[in-house]
């Protein structure tokens, strides 16, 4: 906190939930209201959004190719599986997860949908 010489009071209109929310994180920070207020303005930087937003890009095309990495590794490792069996186990095998991948994109849609847009 600055020197109590460098604090100028000021007014501001606020709502009742703001105010809500600031004696909510105030009783569980343990200071005062003043307190919440100057930590939030400190906080704030709207200059910062941009490069937040590099960050998460960057995190998510370095996810997306982590994923086309264990994709090739994965087909890898089925042609080296699906090789050493016979054609009766292969087409077995091959209705199996076909089944299995169904089902499990049948109960959770929302993960296709997100696997997709990686794609995009």
């Amino acid at each position: 906190m600055e020197p109590q010489e460098n604090l100028v009071r000021r007014q501001y209109l606020v709502s009742k939930a703001q105010i809500a929310k600031v004696e909510r994180l105030r009783k569980r920070e343990g200071v005062g209201a003043t307190e919440i207020v100057r930590r939030a303005i400190e906080a704030y930087d709207p200059d910062a959004k941009g490069a937040n937003e590099a960050e998460v890009e960057a995190a998510l095309n370095a996810m997306a190719e982590a994923l086309r990495e264990t994709c090739r590794e994965l087909a890898t490792l089925r042609e080296r599986v699906v090789n050493g069996l016979s054609d009766e186990a292969r087409e077995a095998n091959r209705r199996q997860v076909a089944d299995e991948t169904r089902a499990y994109y049948a109960a959770h849609p929302e993960e296709l949908e997100a696997i997709s847009r990686l794609f995009e």
